[in-house]
């Protein structure tokens, strides 16, 4: 729902629900996070180790957001050539016959060991 469906089911004006939603910094859906943002919560996540709420929290932006894109982004495995391998989540984990229990198939570690 976007301001303008907020402001007629709530019947007031859209400049008042856009001012509410600029106080509180409120990110209305469908918005991308810009290239500085994604550099931010890769180094993030990364190099510092953070979890998903701490970005959110610092960068003002809904966890479900930082959790997605990270995810796309994180799970993917890329080989010296430039060949990318996705790597699909499962529900009931799988046995890689070197790793073990694994919820990423195919297997991460084993993907990685090949380069």
């Amino acid at each position: 729902m976007n301001q303008s469906q907020v402001a007629r089911r709530l019947k007031i004006g859209r400049d008042f629900v856009r001012s509410i939603a600029a106080r509180t910094q409120f990110r209305c859906s469908h918005q991308h996070l810009t290239v500085e943002q994604r550099d931010r919560i890769r180094r993030m996540r990364e190099v510092d180790g953070r979890t998903i709420r701490d970005i959110a929290k610092e960068l003002g932006l809904p966890p479900s957001t930082v959790g997605g894109w990270s995810r796309r982004f994180l799970e993917s495995v890329e080989d010296e050539g430039g060949t990318a391998v996705k790597p699909v989540r499962l529900r009931i984990p799988r046995r890689c016959p070197v790793h073990g229990l694994v919820d990423l198939w195919p297997c991460v570690a084993c993907q990685a060991e090949k380069n």
